[in-house]
């Protein structure tokens, strides 16, 4: 499988002196995994998230909201640190969706799960094209009409196969 990118963009941070191109995919999800990311919070999740990564000069190059998870693939500036941001970005979502949403305070005790899933990945731009990255790397085929995985696992297990793959495959 060939993924076609745009050329990689770099960044300079000019009172650091270093240029710069670091893209993670990041996955994290609500507490119990409670399908809580639909209609108006999602639409105010997807704003808060903006809002939060253009705070923290991190460009978001692909989202993708579902009820029970979120991916992002962001562009961040390695001198703040991907997890820094993460969390950054976790907790003021979460503050701001509770006090907007109190279905969410009396659903969840705490909005989020401390976990989170992190990688880099290199130059793809899109969560869709890593995600079937991962799957043709663990023999998992693709229904090319609907972009269904045909298979029984679920997105964390296919997570865990990448990450007991040997670097070289």
């Amino acid at each position: 499988m060939e993924l076609k990118s745009p050329p990689k963009k770099y960044h300079h941070n000019k009172n650091k002196h270093i240029v710069y191109s670091c893209q993670y995919h990041v996955v994290f999800r609500p507490k119990y995994r409670r399908p809580v990311l639909t209609g108006k919070i999602k639409e105010r999740l997807e704003e808060l998230i903006l809002e939060k990564c253009k705070e923290l000069n991190t460009e978001v190059l692909d989202m993708v909201i579902a009820p029970d998870h979120v991916h992002l693939l962001l562009d961040a500036d390695p001198t703040i640190g991907i997890n820094k941001i993460v969390a950054q970005i976790k907790g003021y979502t979460s503050n701001k969706l509770r006090n907007e949403f109190p279905e969410l305070r009396r659903k969840l005790p705490t909005l989020w799960t401390r976990e989170r899933f992190i990688s880099t990945v290199g130059t793809v731009t899109e969560i869709y094209d890593y995600l079937r990255l991962l799957y043709a790397r663990v023999g998992i085929q693709y229904c090319h009409k609907c972009n269904e995985k045909i298979s029984n696992m679920t997105e964390d297990d296919i997570i865990q196969e990448v990450l007991k793959l040997p670097e070289n495959s």
